[in-house]
């Protein structure tokens, strides 16, 4: 699954670089646009020497006229084609021969000499001879080549060629890309489910350790005591009267063992609580069996146990009423 996915993506992602690369040289077709540019004046110059707007100004030799059109449609080339420059040149003599003019008109920071010895291979020249019946009254010449003003990112010539070659490049970016990413996001979940082992055997590591070491204490307990006995779910609390506890049971019977109470709460899976320093109750059962009670000339608390035969009184100690009050009376 992960190969086909794999093929699919870079099938996908080779057509939609292979578009962006065709449309970029769609774009960036400088020859095409230069050679466009350069049909447009030409064509256009030749309908204008020709026009009759043109052969009367040269007829009346209405030489403002005809300077001030060509500066216009040199500043529109240079407004609106930044690819092309381009000079005409205009010579001129009057119908009875008395006066002649030559001018030239060039794009911005260019001259005729520039612009032929420069651009002498891309140079695109024509001439036109201004003859009025047989009467020849000068003649008007336009040049045009590739300005030095180009933008930056139009100078360079993409070639279609190029456009298979830099889809291939990418392509095999994107797919060297996506296999790394996909490496690492293998070796990434094997490290977590490693880590994630790892954590598992940690924590039975120490449930195992843990359990060792109870079950060692319940040894010494037996050892000392020379008997069995049962610490079970039952127990209600015990207290400590050196050297021994006494384990109340909710049935109304004790049990007596050489222990500690430290050692009692270490080694039996119970939730004992602290009633002062010689007692303990069980949490999880404690409140059915008994009611708490206030002494208000000791100004303290204590647990009245309700069994048949054992109606006594727990004394809470200071220190510790407020962790039973929020363990087990919080609702009150």
């Amino acid at each position: 699954m992960i190969k086909i996915t794999y093929k699919k993506n870079v099938l996908l992602v080779s057509l939609l670089i292979f578009c962006s690369n065709l449309i970029l040289y769609s774009l960036n077709n400088r020859a095409g646009r230069q050679e466009i540019s350069q049909r447009v004046f030409l064509g256009t110059m030749k309908s204008w020497v020709r026009s009759e707007a043109f052969l009367d100004g040269v007829y009346t030799f209405n030489i403002e006229s005809i300077t001030k059109n060509i500066k216009h449609l040199i500043e529109f080339n240079d407004e609106n084609n930044s690819m092309s420059a381009i000079c005409i040149a205009i010579n001129l003599k009057s119908f009875s021969n008395e006066d002649a003019v030559s001018h030239t008109y060039c794009s911005k920071g260019y001259t005729l000499y520039l612009l032929t010895t420069k651009h002498r291979g891309s140079i695109i020249s024509e001439k036109e001879n201004l003859t009025i019946g047989m009467l020849n009254l000068g003649s008007a010449s336009w040049y045009i080549t590739e300005s030095d003003n180009i933008p930056f990112y139009l100078r360079s010539e993409l070639y279609w060629y190029y456009v298979f070659i830099i889809t291939f490049i990418e392509t095999l970016l994107f797919f060297i890309i996506m296999k790394k990413k996909h490496q690492d996001g293998t070796n990434s979940k094997t490290e977590i489910a490693e880590s994630q082992e790892s954590d598992i055997f940690k924590k039975l590591e120490e449930e195992v350790c843990c359990y060792q070491l109870k079950m060692i204490n319940i040894n010494k307990i037996i050892e000392r005591n020379k008997r069995v006995f049962a610490i079970n779910k039952n127990v209600l609390y015990a207290s400590y009267d050196h050297p021994y506890t006494n384990i109340l049971y909710t049935n109304g019977k004790f049990e007596r063992l050489r222990c500690t109470l430290a050692e009692l709460e270490k080694s039996f899976p119970l939730d004992f609580i602290r009633l002062n320093r010689s007692t303990i109750v069980n949490t999880e059962i404690i409140k059915d069996y008994s009611t708490l009670t206030t002494d208000t000339k000791a100004d303290r608390y204590n647990l009245s146990l309700n069994l048949k035969n054992n109606n006594s009184l727990l004394e809470v100690g200071k220190k510790f009423e407020k962790s039973l009050l929020e363990r087990l009376y919080s609702g009150k």
